[in-house]
């Protein structure tokens, strides 16, 4: 008979195996029931741990190594356009235009310091922007008209963060990502 065709349900606890404390209790109960000795559990526990570890570690590996791949390539007529753009005498006015024809009245000079600041992702050390403005002042529609600019794969949409927010993403999860 399998525990699934037992009446018994199954007894579930969290364990921190990091936690030294939870640990000794476990090795204990489990030398206890098994009717074994509590150094053969710990090894067995240790061992159980470092495997999870390297597990646990090679999958973030496989994640890093995705993410490093996932940059994509420009095709030949998307390069010639982007070298084109760049090499216009008034780039910077042209760039205004655009986005003032993206829905953005009267703050041209802030769309195009958020804009710079966004396409800074890239760099090794980008340019972090704060929006302090009132309540209803259009914060949000701006950093929104602007983000339209920023490929769907660069970008994060956060409303609020915390000082603890961060320890939340993976080490490399938010590197060069436009984040608003």
């Amino acid at each position: 008979m399998s525990l699934n065709e037992s009446g018994v349900p199954p007894v579930r606890h969290n364990l921190d195996l990091y936690n030294d404390t939870q640990l000794e209790k476990l090795i204990r109960k489990i030398a206890e029931r098994l009717e074994i000795g509590t150094s053969t559990t710990a090894g067995t526990l240790a061992e159980l741990t470092q495997q999870l570890e390297n597990y646990r570690l090679a999958k973030l590996k496989e994640q890093n190594n995705h993410a490093a791949t996932q940059d994509k390539p420009l095709t030949e007529k998307e390069r010639q356009t982007a070298t084109s753009n760049l090499q216009h005498p008034d780039l910077l006015a042209e760039t205004m235009a655009g986005l003032a024809a993206s829905g953005i009245q009267g703050e041209a000079g802030n769309a195009l310091i958020l804009l710079l600041a966004m396409t800074s992702r890239k760099m090794p050390d980008p340019i972090g922007v704060i929006c302090l403005a009132g309540s209803g002042t259009g914060k949000s529609y701006l950093m929104e008209r602007v983000a339209l600019c920023i490929p769907e794969d660069d970008k994060r949409e956060h409303t609020q963060f915390t000082g603890n927010a961060f320890y939340y993403y993976k080490r490399e999860e938010i590197r060069n990502k436009k984040c608003s």
